[in-house]
């Protein structure tokens, strides 16, 4: 009526006869690929993902027994758009679930999300996780959790997909979609310090041709040597964090010797870029 999308839900008994159905209202969104996104609970609670588009609320409807129908929104403070991509049952009695959030306010692109709430909707944890695997540079995180079983240990294994740019043999950027498994212990923690962004330091498989330079020392405490072949004309040398942020340009020769010293710690990746256009990176540790 009006215009507007209604959604239903049906239960049937063994016989394939109806004995219940549920009716949605006209404001209600769901997000469009349902049965994934859909867990009915041995409570009697049915839990449904809300659409995620930009004019739309994001998080979780709960339909109660006696058919009241509450919204629970997941917190908002920093990132525009939470994809949840499957819902299921924890042991406890929870509802554990996983997806993606992104946004034009999010530089590392899309990341994996996971979370819990109780039966009732009240968020117990939440967890972000960053694994950048891009060696071009520049190029966004796009990450998403697609499936999750609970062990019997307790743990939590999450499968997904994520879009991995890399350099082949011509060091020619290429991409590609990776399958991802990820383990977690029962709070989520993939790391011995457990935060709320969790910042997987993770190695690439894919090809990637030998640098025609070298840096030294490595870890440095903030001046790097680069040794450059003379044949190697270099125009200038970005800065990016693991993350893939871009951090700043070195552009005054000669390049034997790089400060980087007001640059934060952690693995900064060096992108040398020739006249030509060519180019390489590597990574450094640094440490103040």
């Amino acid at each position: 009526p009006n215009n507007s999308i209604r959604y239903q839900i049906l239960k049937f008994n063994t016989n394939r006869e109806l004995i219940w159905q549920w009716e949605s209202p006209a404001d209600m969104r769901l997000a469009g690929d349902m049965p994934p996104r859909f867990l009915v609970h041995s409570n009697g609670n049915i839990y449904m993902t809300a659409d995620p588009r930009p004019d739309a609320f994001d998080g979780v409807w709960i339909l109660r027994p006696d058919g009241s129908l509450e919204f629970v929104p997941m917190s908002d403070v920093v990132y525009n758009r939470y994809r949840i991509t499957k819902l299921k049952e924890a042991s406890d009695g929870g509802v554990l679930a996983c997806g993606s959030l992104d946004g034009e306010d999010l530089p590392y692109g899309r990341l994996a999300h996971i979370f819990k709430m109780d039966e009732d909707g009240e968020l117990l944890w939440e967890r972000i996780i960053v694994e950048n695997k891009n060696e071009e540079f520049g190029r966004p995180n796009d990450i998403t959790l697609r499936d999750l079983v609970e062990l019997d240990n307790g743990d939590l294994l999450y499968g997904g997909n994520q879009d991995v740019w890399y350099y082949d043999e011509n060091n020619e950027p290429r991409g590609q979609n990776d399958a991802w498994l990820l383990r977690t212990d029962s709070e989520g923690c993939v790391l011995d310090n457990c935060g709320y962004i969790q910042d997987l330091l993770s190695n690439t498989s894919t090809i990637k041709p030998p640098s025609p330079f070298k840096l030294f020392p490595n870890p440095a405490q903030g001046m790097v040597n680069m040794e450059v072949p003379a044949d190697l004309d270099v125009q200038y040398i970005e800065v990016y964090n693991q993350l893939g942020q871009y951090l700043g340009a070195i552009k005054d020769a000669p390049f034997h010797t790089l400060n980087l010293s007001h640059y934060p710690e952690g693995i900064l990746y060096l992108k040398v870029v020739d006249r030509s256009g060519k180019s390489w990176a590597e990574k450094v540790m640094l440490s103040h």
